[in-house]
């Protein structure tokens, strides 16, 4: 039944979405990836059954008004957790369970917003260099990362932070963000949520609930970060001044262009680690995830053990990415990434990079940088014994661990084990 409410339920909800002003921003940026969903919407319709059924739910749907929330809620109600669904809850739920799990998600991004703030300078100036030689060459080209922009992209991040903080809660309190309701998200709804009426829905869920809290404020402050920085440098390119560019950025925020609600979406997951995968990455993504067999006609679902030995795969694989783009690498792998804008904030921080790696490469050859460590038992308790920490920098007398200095620790890592 769920297969047929997915397919009757869609335009219905989508409607409801699109008469609400703070979900009408989230349809203009709806992935390539969703609205192919919608043939598998189709599908679902028409493999689901009669007629009779569709009127069921249509009229359940009618019941719940323009509630998209509601809609949504009702459509994951009729998914029956199979077995596999318990397992992946048990096996996540103890990886992430720990207050530890939770600081290092934050901090970890905070790092990753932070660099991406400091490295506006080397952005702006590999900009302005593509921008010199384009005019050398006698062709036109706009100036796409303005250093100007620096004091409206931090102004960015605080005004980011209520709005942050409603979506924020909305997690934690309905289980889904405002995402998921525009974007009639119906493909992994809770373990226990309908249990007791959904009482032990929070309880049972809160970990995950609070992860993705948790990560939805940092796209938001991000992404407000660079709807500002965008509406700065816009206003500029018009040459406006006075209260005529104050009036321009107000507007510009208040009703931002298609383009500039992609570019804040792509540097949201950019900075949060969520980035969707590439194909091959995301090919081998596959061999992770549960199957289903079909013994006697009936359906069963697989729990795949693969999932053990790679638990966050997505995460793991945008931060190694990102840390080796941190690099001389990302010179030249950034010179094809994206828009113009992208492609030069890329090569901004690894120039960024680069720079730094001159004084930490010094203190790897001077001992201070520690890699994995040696794999003798003995040799490595007496290291410890003495105070050092593998995956550390020495500062001081002391040893700290550099794996949350997103998305340096990639190439500290490297340094500390040669």
């Amino acid at each position: 039944e769920q297969g047929t409410l997915t397919a009757s339920v869609f335009g219905s909800t989508a409607e409801a979405g699109r008469s609400l002003s703070s979900l009408r921003m989230l349809y203009k940026t709806l992935s390539p990836e969703f609205r192919r969903d919608q043939k598998l919407i189709k599908q679902a319709l028409k493999n689901s059954g009669g007629r009779e059924q569709i009127e069921r739910v249509a009229e359940r749907l009618t019941e719940l008004g323009d509630d998209p929330l509601a809609q949504v809620k009702y459509v994951n109600s009729l998914y029956k957790p199979k077995f596999a669904d318990y397992i992946d809850w048990y096996w996540y739920n103890s990886l992430l369970s720990g207050p530890k799990t939770q600081i290092r998600n934050i901090v970890g991004t905070a790092n990753n917003i932070g660099v991406r703030i400091a490295s506006k300078p080397f952005s702006a100036f590999v900009d302005a260099m593509k921008t010199g030689t384009a005019r050398l060459a006698g062709k036109q080209r706009k100036r796409q990362v303005l250093l100007g922009e620096l004091p409206s992209e931090v102004m960015g991040l605080f005004k980011g932070v209520p709005e942050g903080v409603e979506k924020a809660m909305y997690i934690v309190k309905n289980g889904m963000s405002l995402d998921d309701v525009a974007r009639t998200e119906l493909s992994a709804p809770e373990v226990f949520g309908n249990v007791l009426g959904g009482k032990l829905a929070m309880p049972a869920n809160i970990v995950s609930r609070t992860l993705q809290a948790a990560d939805t404020f940092m796209k938001t402050v991000a992404g407000s970060s660079e709807l500002n920085a965008l509406a700065f440098k816009a206003a500029k390119q018009k040459k406006l001044k006075g209260d005529d560019f104050a009036k321009f950025v107000q507007e510009y925020l208040d009703n931002p262009p298609e383009s500039a609600l992609e570019q804040m979406k792509y540097v949201a997951e950019t900075d949060t680690f969520t980035k969707r995968l590439g194909t091959q990455a995301e090919y081998l993504n596959k061999f992770r995830q549960n199957f289903t067999i079909h013994p006697g006609g009936k359906e069963y679902t697989v729990w795949n053990p693969m999932k053990i030995l790679l638990p966050f795969y997505r995460t793991i694989v945008n931060i190694t990415k990102q840390g080796v783009e941190f690099s001389p690498v990302g010179l030249l792998s950034g010179a094809v990434k994206g828009t113009a804008r992208q492609s030069s904030q890329a090569q901004g921080k690894a120039l960024l990079g680069t720079v730094l790696g001159l004084p930490f490469a010094y203190l790897a050859a001077q001992g201070s940088i520690s890699g994995d460590g040696p794999k003798d038992k003995r040799l490595r308790e007496s290291l410890m014994k003495e105070g050092w920490r593998p995956n550390s920098i020495k500062v001081g007398d002391k040893w700290v661990s550099y794996q949350l200095l997103q998305p340096f620790n990639t190439m500290l890592a490297v340094m500390g084990n040669i």
